[in-house]
């Protein structure tokens, strides 16, 4: 095997802080550069204690145990003496070790303190608690996963200043076998009808979901979505000026948020904008807060008909607002998941709101046509909003049946 300088190692390579979190696709080369690296510091500086972590032991001896000991017989560094296959570690001469181990036993690690800590797919079965428990003792800490879906990584180490963030793919690695990267960009003909599209990734050209998420998370290295995942919404920076203001939607809350937002049309399309989250609103906070944002008189504000006192005091307010009936919401829920949306990235709730919105699930049988009602304050505001457009899209039989509510 030749080592090869890839475009992932010279990225990996300039990484500087503390913590380093590698959100990577299928043949990035996130393993394997950061067990180079392992090695590199090992060798390079005497008594260093360096461990990899995976949720199991025996996975890793079919896979990152595996690719460590090809490194190092490529790079003319293994003994068969140095290796304890028992305690999967590898003693250096210079007094350095390198070691492997499962993290499926919940005390395993504590007390243990080392220079470098490689955390493997560490969105499969590590937990946070095990995490922290040995990241507190390490000097520098490696952090690698398929973003399939968002996980405690995002949550409770990105948010830090301590904490470095990289996107890889498989076009960061020259050394990708020609057979893998073939089978990679297989994903994305699978799930799209016109691949080569500049804009391929609208609802419209979807030709698998299955496909096109697998095309995101492990071609692009893009955070996928949760399996029975209503809305698929991409996320665009900011509100583009040509975008049409459409309509705003409001549900109302007190101990949950009283949410507002804004529904652009755009690009055969749709944008969802948030401006208001907040708790604890009364009546009279409620309207302070909604003539704060400035909104357009002409363009009414669609909200929660089960909260009639509200929208008086908002109307007395001079604000345009209309009632929205909630029946059917399932039906309408179905129409509105059709369409291609966007969500603008500082509306921060709202889009772990949707990440998080699914299905509810029947088991073995698949999904219900009806969604889990939980934080679902954000969805519902957007579902208002678009009010007006699901009725044009309304089929032309009744609204009822079984999915009616």
């Amino acid at each position: 095997m030749k080592i090869q300088q890839t475009t992932a190692a010279k990225k990996i390579d300039g990484m500087t802080l503390r913590i380093r979190v590698l959100q990577g696709g299928q043949g990035a080369s996130k393993t394997f550069t950061v067990l180079l690296k392992l090695i590199d510091q090992c060798i390079s500086r005497s008594g260093t204690s360096a461990t990899v972590f995976q949720a199991e032991l025996t996975k890793m001896k079919r896979t990152v145990i595996r690719d460590f000991m090809s490194i190092m017989r490529a790079t003319g560094n293994w003994s068969k003496q140095e290796w304890n296959s028992s305690t999967a570690t590898y003693s250096f001469s210079n007094g350095s070790y390198l070691e492997f181990m499962g993290l499926k036993e919940s005390d395993i690690g504590k007390g243990f303190r080392r220079d470098m800590v490689y955390f493997n797919e560490a969105n499969r079965g590590i937990t946070f608690e095990a995490y922290q428990q040995i990241a507190s003792r390490a000097k520098l800490i490696f952090i690698d996963f398929n973003p399939d879906r968002e996980f405690w990584v995002h949550k409770e180490v990105l948010p830090y200043e301590d904490a470095e963030y990289l996107q890889l793919t498989f076009m960061d690695n020259e050394a990708i076998d020609p057979q893998e990267r073939a089978n990679i960009l297989g994903y994305k003909v699978k799930g799209f009808v016109e691949p080569n599209l500049v804009d391929y990734d609208i609802t419209s050209n979807i030709r698998s979901a299955y496909w096109a998420n697998k095309w995101r998370v492990y071609g692009l290295g893009e955070t996928g979505i949760l399996e029975g995942q209503i809305y698929q919404w991409k996320v665009i920076d900011g509100l583009p000026p040509e975008a049409e203001l459409l309509s705003y939607g409001l549900d109302f809350g007190y101990n949950d948020p009283t949410v507002l937002v804004e529904l652009y049309k755009w690009n055969e399309g749709y944008i969802v904008n948030q401006r208001l989250w907040k708790e604890k609103l009364d009546s009279d906070t409620l309207k302070q807060e909604v003539l704060k944002l400035h909104l357009k008189r002409t363009i009414a504000i669609k909200a929660d008909g089960a909260r009639p006192e509200l929208i008086a005091t908002l109307k007395k307010a001079g604000l345009s607002i209309e009632s929205v009936d909630k029946r059917n919401k399932n039906d309408r829920i179905l129409l509105l998941s059709a369409q291609t949306i966007w969500v603008t990235r500082s509306s921060v709730q709202l889009i772990k709101e949707k990440d998080n919105y699914v299905w509810k699930n029947k088991g073995e049988t698949g999904y219900e046509d009806s969604p889990v009602e939980y934080d679902d304050h954000g969805m519902d505001a957007t579902l208002y909003a678009a009010d007006k457009v699901i009725i044009r899209l309304k089929p032309k039989r009744q609204w009822g049946g079984s999915r009616a509510v």
